[in-house]
């Protein structure tokens, strides 16, 4: 039986053959089911039609990969199977919440969210760390309501980190309330350690500075019975 003596053409050293066509196999496999899964949800299946390039289909893979995480969320919500949607139960006296597969401790990562139904009293968006609950009684912000959280409440335009209230936003007079459908995109910056949002096209600012040198993840927290919530990691923010 062959075996390689060096990396060439995809094989390690010391693989052998019959080694070398089991771990292509399995590869092959994973390629397969991602595509599957990809082409079953609605933006999935848009971007595998005609006019869009192999580059469009391996963004889609990627925010695919950094959807909500369905083993990372309140036993209330479950996660749909385009992998990118929220769905919170008609549960009482709970607030709950996801965070994604994946979290970041360097880099800059922007990635946009979205309410498909009502709001509620409270729904916040924003970043945790691993040890930030994501369940807990009652209807309050959930994330911001200790030191591993901090979040956005669309609902009041408060900032919440370490269980307080860190100023409104953005800073402007009479600033718009937050419209079902309405896409607003995150934008985590590890080397600055800053956290920012936008609407639309307009930068509304920084809204937390000083993030800790650790793992942050995207995450949402929600009340109303049966809402839905969306997000979809874009990659490196456009400004550079």
């Amino acid at each position: 039986m062959i075996q390689c003596t060096k990396r060439h053409l995809g094989c390690y050293i010391g693989e052998t053959t019959q080694q070398l066509n089991i771990r292509m196999n399995m590869h092959r496999h994973s390629i397969k089911h991602h595509k599957v899964e990809l082409y079953c949800t609605p933006v999935g299946h848009h971007l595998t039609q005609s006019g869009h390039s192999m580059k469009d289909l391996k963004i889609k893979v990627r925010a695919f990969q950094h959807g909500f995480s369905s083993s990372d969320c309140s036993r209330n919500v479950y996660i749909k199977k385009n992998g990118f949607t929220l769905h919170r139960n008609p549960i009482a006296q709970s607030t709950d919440g996801a965070r994604t597969k994946i979290g970041f401790s360097e880099g800059r990562h922007a990635w946009e969210v979205w309410w498909e139904g009502p709001l509620g009293t409270v729904a916040v968006i924003g970043i945790a760390t691993k040890r930030a609950p994501m369940q807990c009684q009652g209807y309050v912000a959930l994330l911001g309501s200790d030191d591993q959280s901090w979040g956005w409440n669309l609902v009041d335009n408060n900032l919440l980190h370490n269980g307080e209230v860190n100023g409104s936003f953005p800073q402007c007079n009479n600033a718009p309330k937050y419209q079902i459908g309405e896409r607003i995109r995150v934008i985590l910056d590890m080397e600055d350690k800053t956290l920012a949002f936008e609407r639309g096209y307009e930068f509304l600012g920084v809204a937390f500075r000083g993030l800790p040198k650790a793992c942050l993840y995207p995450a949402v927290s929600a009340v109303y019975g049966n809402t839905e919530v969306t997000l979809v990691y874009l990659g490196k923010p456009l400004d550079g």
